[in-house]
């Protein structure tokens, strides 16, 4: 990588600062040291460059030369800028031609702005999900017997406590640099009584995840619970009947998509779907949907349920 780029003048220089550097940390080095403005060439999905309208000439038009699709790739041009190459569909560029119109009164809104703005938007919203991120922190309100359950507020803390990454650290001291596929890891696995407090648990990417477990309980018992585990989603699988492409008027009363978006259990949504069935005709899909989340609510917390009902 750094070939291209050494000279007599800067060799010494530039070796002593690529030393024990990532792929990643050498592109930001030479594109901190070298800066480029270069825009990435454009290209055309195969699908849509049969499409192209041909120009009608007299003159011999020149072949075209193959059109290639380019994955998408992040690269940085300078220090703190990056350029971004991907190819998007038609719907997509119609939302963000239409985030960028409700941006319109934004001084300076070029589609820089708008993709920054719906990232701050989506980190928030995963957050939230991920790892129980709020502006609000309620006390725990939830009860379960179940010890892998983790509560809300130990994932903030773990998450921020571990600043969103993989720590596991080698012995020469060298951090794991993960962000991808992070899970919550118990530093005294729950099998042997360890308990989900902020001290017990720590981040690990899925990769140092299943060494951590392999080295706890063996690799071969690891290989069969995971063995075990896919019988167990296979089997799920086949006794879960394949759904059907519903007609119009079944679309209409269809509660599932709203369940899945949810988040419900596979099994939550089957026996939702059969009560709402029992519900008449005419019920709309509003009330039909309220109906389906008070059930999954009962399926879900039955002894909230029971007490409610006493109360």
């Amino acid at each position: 990588m750094l070939g291209s780029w050494l000279r007599p003048e800067n060799a010494t220089a530039m070796l002593d600062a690529a030393a024990h550097k990532t792929t990643s940390e050498l592109k930001e080095l030479i594109a901190e040291r070298f800066s480029r403005t270069e825009v990435l060439p454009l290209t055309i999905p195969a699908s849509e460059e049969a499409a192209l309208p041909v120009p009608e000439s007299s003159c011999q038009v020149a072949a075209r030369p193959p059109v290639t699709q380019v994955p998408t790739q992040v690269a940085p041009i300078a220090r703190h800028r990056y350029v971004l190459q991907l190819s998007i569909s038609k719907d997509t560029h119609e939302k963000l031609e239409y985030a960028q119109a409700l941006m319109s009164h934004v001084a300076g809104c070029d589609l820089a702005r708008v993709f920054d703005r719906a990232l701050d938007t989506l980190i928030v919203k995963l957050e939230k999900r991920r790892c129980g991120a709020t502006s609000k922190p309620r006390a725990n309100r939830r009860q379960t017997l179940s010890k892998r359950h983790i509560p809300a507020h130990v994932k903030r803390a773990v998450w921020q406590r571990d600043g969103g990454r993989c720590t596991y650290t080698t012995e020469t001291g060298h951090r794991c640099p993960a962000r991808h596929l992070l899970q919550y890891d118990h530093v005294v696995p729950v099998a042997r009584g360890g308990d989900a407090t902020v001290e017990n648990l720590r981040i690990r990417c899925a990769t140092h995840n299943r060494f951590e477990a392999e080295q706890t309980f063996g690799t071969e018992f690891m290989a069969g619970k995971r063995d075990a585990a896919k019988r167990v989603r296979a089997e799920a699988r086949e006794r879960t009947p394949r759904e059907k492409t519903p007609s119009p008027s079944d679309s209409e009363r269809d509660i599932t998509p709203g369940l899945r978006n949810l988040g419900c259990k596979p099994e939550h949504i089957r026996l939702a779907a059969e009560h709402c069935e029992t519900l008449p005709e005419a019920t709309s899909l509003d009330d039909r949907m309220r109906e389906a989340i008070r059930y999954v609510g009962r399926l879900r917390y039955p002894r909230a349920f029971q007490h409610q009902a006493l109360t």
